[in-house]
């Protein structure tokens, strides 16, 4: 038989099978793996490419370089020349004069009429081309804090000039607590010849970049090699390092879930192809007696599994793009606008994942099958079968099959995590085979026949506790890191967030402050807080030149706050304190930022030395803080204590909850310019409800495919259970021809569901809780908690799941007569 015709005729043999309903498991099975590939990939990929979208709409651009000092003018040309679109702007802070009062103003020229990415939204929709020479568009703060009219005269620099249109939308998620006061936008050569730009003046320059995503990339790390220690660059993937550090957790989820659903659906083919196998070595036997060489019966039934392989992704893939199609519409209601990308990518790599779930978990078996001899067939002999050689080809093609889905990182981490779970439910089989002899001779009636009915299928307990107990590990798991992602994400900004803060008061200014507040039931705390700047560590100076980081070279060469407190936050938990036999009672003690610590090498003990406009003082490091910089409380990354505050320049800062809207706030801060001139008043209500926007969306993501890995787990449990039906229908014609009673087989039935589910479930629920805490320690970066009311919950549901699926797929069989369960057998075989 030559290999065109063997192929041939396995391809006959394939489509005669299939049109039987012989595959249909292992197909099912394939589909279900593919299937999610696409989903998971198609969704994560619109979700990504939507947020992006969104955060490049709010930057005005894909990345932004910022200096206080003049780019280079090569940089636009080399922009340019790599096909990005390029944008320059001016801002600076400047006293704006408008009825008789003085208002601190941000003012932004642009070269462009229009931004590199979403557009401007104005009150009457003008943009920047359609003003005359002497207007401006203004942030409608201005509108109340000053009372202003469209046409009202502004007073800046060496112009008066007036508002054309009122701003509607702004960049909050990117501003910074140095954007302070209220917007206005112009024409970049208007801006310079307002004579505002001068020695002492505050301006930022900046370039902005837009392109097709590989340009950008490759733009940015260009940047990044020749980043100046005044450069700021902000990419709409990276908008700060919290918000990155949250979507970021969100794409990892989405991975794992792409991973577990496979993964599931994988283990459902491993237990599926164990009973097929049977039929394997059978056919493969009598074609040996026939003169089949193995050559040939190997490309057989290789050919065959890679059709089964082929048309089970190719469903899979069409499945997953239509259910993707389905929930379109849902998605747009949350993402405007809604990114779908082109499905190629999402289709290969379904294809390819489907093929490989296929072989990874179905080749121990074909090896097998292609192993036995005639002679131990029609003998019924004990195969002479090495299984190592098969394992570790599965091992391969499984660690393969995650680089497909995972990152680098995570595949290091994953693979030995699942060989571990899977040899630790393979110990417990191996106990609760030992204890199942133990207990059989002590029991009696129908849970003494249960007992043996599963002590005679050693193989059938190992396969069947090892694979639904990933099943249900991998279940929980998800359902664990879910919960810690959304209970981290919703700790981190809870209603009361506060969304005003308040710098610059001075020390007589306190009671003024106090006082308006109170009239808005409003009591916080002032901190005092002191400029400073980090000189040296430990009598070594600290230069700007020596940092390897761009941030520590800021760090240094910028003032800070450093708060005066006499107990560190209870927001601040301490993560290392100096014992008190090594304190110096001759210096006063500061606490320090875990983050500025690791960024400096600072260690507990070292002496720092700070400049306070002039006045350098010396403290000793006696306690390293976890500060949460998202969570928009009052956070320092230096906290001096004690008598830490004697004769510095203090002034206080606070900051609060108000539930006000921007119009009802107007009044309060012309009362408190009246009252306390010189505060600065901080609305970050926009950008709060920016960063709430994208959790929720990457929350939405997380909780889709989390639902889509549920509904999976449960199709895939159905789909194992059915495949191992055989074995049981076997038992239960033997029970009922000998007479036993209906509810005595359906007790018997079930056990083997009870025990499996109630260990498995017990396990997996212990190994999910220890993996989900590693996972939220070390790869989402958010903290470790027990959750036992989800451990329970979750052992519960596995027991109650594999019961149920039991009922489901016995009830029938459960049911029929010797005569009908001796012609189901017969049809199987």
């Amino acid at each position: 038989m030559t290999r065109s015709h063997s192929i041939y005729t396995a391809s006959l043999w394939f489509w005669r099978a299939l049109r039987r309903g012989e595959w249909l498991w292992l197909w099912l099975a394939v589909v279900i793996a593919s299937s999610s590939v696409v989903l998971v990939e198609q969704l994560a990929r619109s979700v990504h490419h939507s947020m992006l979208a969104k955060a490049a709409e709010a930057l005005a651009a894909d990345l932004v370089l910022s200096s206080s000092r003049p780019l280079p003018v090569d940089l636009r040309q080399q922009a340019q020349r790599r096909g990005l679109q390029v944008a320059e702007s001016i801002e600076l802070t400047s006293m704006l004069l408008a009825n008789d009062q003085f208002q601190l103003i941000r003012l932004r020229g642009l070269d462009r009429p229009d931004p590199l990415r979403g557009q401007l939204r104005t009150e009457q929709g003008l943009g920047l081309a359609d003003l005359a020479p002497d207007q401006l568009l203004a942030d409608q703060q201005l509108q109340g804090l000053l009372d202003l009219e469209r046409d009202s005269p502004l007073q800046l620099g060496n112009q008066t000039l007036r508002v054309g249109d009122w701003l509607t939308g702004s960049d909050p998620l990117f501003t910074s607590f140095s954007a302070f006061a209220p917007l206005a936008l112009l024409p970049l050569e208007r801006l310079k010849q307002l004579g505002l730009i001068g020695p002492g003046s505050r301006v930022t320059y900046a370039l902005s970049f837009a392109g097709p995503a590989a340009a950008i990339a490759a733009w940015q790390r260009q940047l990044q090699q020749r980043l100046q220690p005044h450069w700021q660059l902000r990419s709409a993937s990276a908008p700060n390092p919290d918000m990155e550090r949250s979507l970021n957790t969100a794409w990892t989820f989405l991975d794992l879930s792409a991973l577990a659903t496979v993964l599931v659906a994988g283990l459902a083919i491993l237990i599926a192809s164990r009973y097929y196998l049977q039929r394997w070595i059978a056919s493969m036997a009598l074609m040996r007696a026939a003169g089949a060489s193995d050559r040939q019966l190997r490309l057989l039934f290789a050919s065959q599994l890679s059709w089964l392989a082929l048309l089970g992704s190719l469903v899979g893939v069409l499945l997953g793009l239509a259910l993707f199609q389905a929930i379109t519409p849902w998605l747009a209601d949350y993402f405007d606008p809604l990114i779908q990308p082109p499905p190629g990518r999402a289709a290969l790599l379904g294809l390819a994942s489907g093929s490989l779930a296929l072989w990874t978990f179905s080749w121990p078996a074909f090896r097998q099958a292609t192993q036995v001899s005639p002679l131990q067939v029609f003998r019924q002999m004990r195969p002479d079968y090495n299984p190592l050689s098969a394992l570790l080809v599965s091992l391969v093609l499984l660690i393969l099959l995650m680089v497909l889905l995972l990152s680098g990182g995570l595949v290091v981490w994953a693979a030995p995590s699942l060989l571990l779970a899977a040899a630790g439910f393979y110990l417990l089989a191996l106990a609760l085979l030992a204890a199942l002899r133990r207990l059989q001779p002590l029991s009696r009636g129908w849970l003494r026949l249960a007992l043996a009915a599963l002590a005679r299928e050693p193989g059938l307990v190992k396969l069947q506790l090892i694979a639904l107990g990933l099943v249900i590990f991998l279940l929980i798991l998800v359902s664990f890191v879910r919960q810690d992602l959304l209970n981290g994400w919703r700790d981190s900004l809870p209603p009361d967030t506060p969304n005003v803060f308040m710098i610059n008061i001075q020390p007589d200014q306190r009671p003024a402050v106090r006082q308006l507040l109170a009239q808005q039931g409003l009591a916080p705390e002032l901190v005092p807080v002191a400029r400073g700047r980090l000189l040296a560590v430990n009598g070594k100076a600290l230069e700007v030149g020596q940092q390897r980081t761009p941030r520590a070279k800021r760090l240094l060469q910028r003032e800070a706050n450093v708060a005066l407190l006499d107990q560190v936050p209870e927001h601040n938990p301490v993560i290392a304190a100096l014992p008190q036999a090594r304190r110096r009672a001759d210096l006063p003690p500061v606490s320090v930022e875990q983050g500025i610590a690791e960024l400096f090498g600072l260690q507990l003990g070292d002496v720092l030395r700070f400049d306070f406009i002039g006045i350098q003082r010396d403290y000793q490091i006696s306690a390293l803080r976890q500060v949460e910089w998202q969570s928009f409380r009052l956070n320092f990354f230096f906290i001096l204590h004690g008598e830490a505050a004697q004769s510095l320049p203090l002034s206080y800062m606070t900051n609060f909850h108000l539930g006000l809207s921007p119009q009802q706030t107007a009044p309060l801060r012309r009362q408190l310019q009246a009252s306390a001139p010189g505060v600065v008043w901080i609305d970050v209500q926009d950008m709060i409800q920016r960063v709430q926007e994208v959790m929720d969306q990457a929350a939405l993501a997380v909780t889709l495919l989390y639902l889509f890995t549920l509904a999976s787990s449960f199709i895939v449990i159905f789909t194992a259970t059915r495949a191992a039906q055989r074995g049981r229908l076997r038992s239960w014609l033997l029970l009922r021809t000998l007479g036993a009673a209906q509810g005595d087989i359906i007790r018997i039935g079930m056990t083997e569901f009870a025990l499996i589910g109630l260990l498995a479930g017990l396990f997996a629920a212990l190994l999910a809780q220890l993996a989900s805490l590693l996972i939220s320690q070390f790869w989402l970066e958010l903290p470790a908690r027990l959750n036992p009311q989800l451990w329970l919950a979750s052992l519960g549901l596995s027991v109650a799941l594999l019961l149920l699926i039991g009922w489901l797929t016995q009830r029938q069989p459960l049911r029929q007569t010797p005569k009908q369960l001796l012609q189901q057998l017969q049809a199987d075989a």
